[in-house]
């Protein structure tokens, strides 16, 4: 028992008193999976994926032959026509959300602002639309940044011109360095 005491003192305490953090001395290696394995896994995963949708569709296919051979033609079409109704909505949807992103990038939105504006326009022709983006242009302007070079017509602007004190004083410099130079 007190051999466990010393153990103790001398593993975890520092002369002055004070504990110490005991840090592992070794570190512990990285497991990885090799490639092989991996690639095995994920193979299977998709072949059991495939199968279920297969399967699926047979499922699917078995009701649908039932349905007909019992005489459920009008369950069909209108399974057949709300799937139908689905998929041209989604399509409007998607037409309606390409002209919304397209007129207010025409009206200058870009980033953030362009998706504000578009998460509020709520209008479901594009005539409905354009209204509310013109509404919009007045609620919520564009920055129009000007360039800088256009307010001085285009021109450099002209050297600035030194008085007589300035280029005496630089002609002077210059015989200076030029006789420097020379020696």
């Amino acid at each position: 028992m007190s051999e466990e005491i010393k153990d103790e003192t001398t593993v975890g305490n520092t002369p002055d008193g004070a504990k110490k953090a005991v840090e592992p001395t070794q570190e512990q290696p990285v497991q990885t999976v090799p490639y092989d394995r991996f690639k095995e896994v994920n193979d299977a995963k998709k072949a059991s994926e495939t199968e279920l949708e297969a399967l699926r569709a047979k499922i699917a296919d078995a009701e649908a032959k039932e349905a007909e051979e019992a005489g459920k033609f009008k369950e069909l079409w209108e399974k057949e026509k709300a799937a139908r109704e689905a998929a041209e909505q989604a399509q409007v949807n998607a037409k309606l959300d390409f002209y919304k992103e397209t007129e207010l990038s025409k009206a200058g939105y870009t980033g953030e602002k362009l998706a504000t504006v578009k998460a509020l326009l709520t209008g479901d022709t594009e005539e409905a639309l354009k209204a509310q983006i013109d509404s919009f242009k007045e609620l919520f302007p564009t920055s129009q940044y000007v360039d800088p070079s256009l307010s001085n017509g285009g021109q450099r602007p002209a050297a600035p011109t030194l008085n007589d004190a300035e280029q005496n004083a630089r002609e002077a410099a210059r015989k200076l360095f030029k006789r420097k130079g020379a020696r």
